[in-house]
């Protein structure tokens, strides 16, 4: 019997125990920014209301602003995370998801032993940004991918000492936390991660990733572990979330606060047009999936134009977030983050096409290329109509 389907009937059983017992919760499906805070504003806030979002999440990329911190520059107000949490005050119903963004492996550099001068002012810079907003996140995730931004050489465990780097800073990282919350009455959840391609075997075996999930399993006061699963597929997708379970204790929790089939659209964005809706348009034949969005950056097209072409292409998936929704249900996924986008025109239309990694088909929002429709909202094709269904109160 197939895994997922053994693991699906599995599950299905113990979902009819557990609604038996009216323990059951509706996954919630908010909205990400990555790194654009600023896209969180007064502004913004009736494009999650539309989508019935209440979850949003953004990272904080805390090695940039340390330099500041520590030049006794304003820290707080450049890195956006005052308007961030304002809207939280704002919409009291909204909740808040924080991964911190630690850039060792961007700039190159080798993770502060512990103990040491370095590693102390890490500290104590972040006790200092749960000064300002730890009473505003309701869950908090202790790195953005570790697995990815973290030096290869600091993943492995030290065969002599028996210590693993990454484990052992992002063990202290998280006892900040706690301390921090123990100590101000906070009651922000804490989560590892996130994790990155677990349907891989070297990747759930790495030193890292065990030293992590053991670190999340065996710790009373971690809520669980986060999830980033970018995918060539759907199976690799629900894989990841399966593999995730497999690893966690069933008392831990699982957030995903990234997705995406970002590799499966990357291998279609050369593709022609299709030629009915080539036709339909105007548009050359040998015209590409890319080139066409090209053009539309420049002048956006009506939202009936972009929903006749995805419509017509064999790679989209148009109910995308209805599978997820599904999966996050049968593998205890409570909050799940996909991307927001913009409901605003590219404002530098010379910005290339990323066809290598086109994230930017993975937004609710496509102001870069879509004229907004009646109610003001540039929507994605089929994928907002999706999500906001799923995403309906009870």
């Amino acid at each position: 019997m197939n895994k997922y389907l053994k693991y699906g009937l599995m599950v299905a059983l113990s979902t009819i125990v557990t609604m038996a017992n009216s323990q059951t919760s509706k996954t919630e499906m908010g909205v990400n920014v990555n790194k654009a805070l600023w896209r969180i504003n007064p502004n913004t806030y009736k494009l999650m209301d539309a989508v019935n979002a209440k979850w949003y999440r953004g990272m904080f990329f805390i090695l940039e602003y340390y330099d500041k911190y520590k030049k006794g520059e304003d820290w707080y107000t450049s890195s956006y995370l005052a308007n961030f949490i304002q809207a939280k005050r704002d919409n009291p119903h909204y909740k808040m998801v924080l991964s911190i963004y630690w850039s060792f492996a961007d700039k190159n550099m080798k993770l502060p032993a512990p103990g040491s001068t370095q590693m102390n002012d890490y500290k104590g810079f972040l006790q200092e940004v749960l000064n300002y907003v730890g009473h505003d996140i309701d869950k908090l995730v202790i790195s953005n991918e570790p697995m990815w931004n973290t030096l290869a050489s600091d993943r492995v465990t030290n065969q002599d000492t028996g210590i693993n780097p990454s484990v052992e800073f992002h063990k202290q990282v998280a006892q900040v936390i706690n301390e921090w919350k123990q100590n101000n009455n906070g009651d922000l959840d804490i989560y590892v991660g996130a994790l990155n391609a677990l349907h891989k075997a070297e990747n759930r075996d790495a030193d890292d990733v065990v030293g992590m999930i053991n670190f999340a399993n065996t710790t009373p006061w971690i809520k669980g572990i986060d999830i980033h699963p970018h995918t060539h597929n759907m199976e690799d997708l629900e894989s990841i979330m399966y593999e995730a379970r497999e690893m966690l204790h069933s008392d831990k929790d699982i957030i995903m606060t990234e997705y995406s089939l970002v590799w499966r659209w990357a291998q279609h964005l050369n593709n022609k047009l299709p030629e009915t809706f080539a036709t339909q348009y105007n548009y050359p034949t040998e015209y590409t999936v890319k080139n066409y969005l090209e053009k539309a950056q420049h002048k956006r097209v009506s939202k009936k134009e972009w929903n006749d072409l995805f419509s017509q292409l064999d790679w989209w998936i148009p109910d995308f977030p209805e599978y997820v929704y599904n999966w996050c249900q049968q593998y205890g996924v409570s909050v799940t983050n996909y991307a927001f986008g913009s409901n605003m025109p590219l404002l530098n239309q010379e910005l290339p096409i990323d066809d290598g990694a086109p994230f930017f088909l993975n937004q609710l929002y496509q102001g870069r290329f879509v004229q907004p429709t009646a109610d003001g909202l540039s929507k994605h094709a089929f994928i907002w109509q999706s999500f906001k269904q799923v995403n309906a109160p009870n």
